[in-house]
């Protein structure tokens, strides 16, 4: 018997392992993107629990963003059932038709351990616009959330309009 050949056979399987794992992962295609620059707008979802409201009732949202009105507590948002989750989510516009990119900021407070980004809250597309999503426990708190959202537009666009602004102010 030759010594050593346990060891040998774990790591060759450990590489093997390893690269399938890294190889399964789809790539961002980058160049994609190349040539694309982004406008970024901030959002807040301010979500309340209803004074007078029912304890099982779920705490309303409202979009506040500096470009547009803010919206009123529930409006546009509607429940829809997550059959893979076995759960019912709760989905609020986020008015970003035509960006293509969105993160969530931050939360407040932060320490609301009953809120998880993933778990029970979080940002998905619907159509062309983008959603935010709450469902649990989440539901009930009295929390906000900065969004932001980026829309895309190509350099080119970009330059030519600044410089267009530049010489108007020569």
């Amino acid at each position: 018997m030759i010594k050593g050949t346990g060891h040998n056979f774990f790591f060759f399987f450990l590489i093997v392992f390893t690269t399938t794992i890294i190889e399964s992962f789809p790539v961002k295609d980058v160049s994609a993107h190349s040539n694309v620059s982004y406008h970024w707008r901030r959002r807040t979802m301010v979500c309340k629990k209803i004074i007078g409201a029912d304890e099982n009732d779920a705490a309303k949202c409202a979009l506040q963003s500096s470009d547009q009105q803010s919206s009123e507590f529930g409006a546009g948002c509607y429940n829809e059932f997550v059959p893979k989750m076995m759960n019912i989510r709760t989905l609020c516009p986020l008015n970003c038709v035509g960006s293509d990119e969105s993160t969530i900021l931050n939360k407040r407070p932060s320490n609301n351990h009953k809120c998880s980004q993933f778990f029970n809250y979080g940002i998905t597309r619907v159509n062309e616009d983008t959603y935010f999503w709450r469902s649990g426990q989440c539901l009930n708190e009295t929390i906000s959330f900065e969004i932001r959202c980026g829309f895309p537009f190509p350099q080119r666009e970009f330059v030519d309009f600044n410089r267009q602004q530049f010489f108007s102010l020569i």
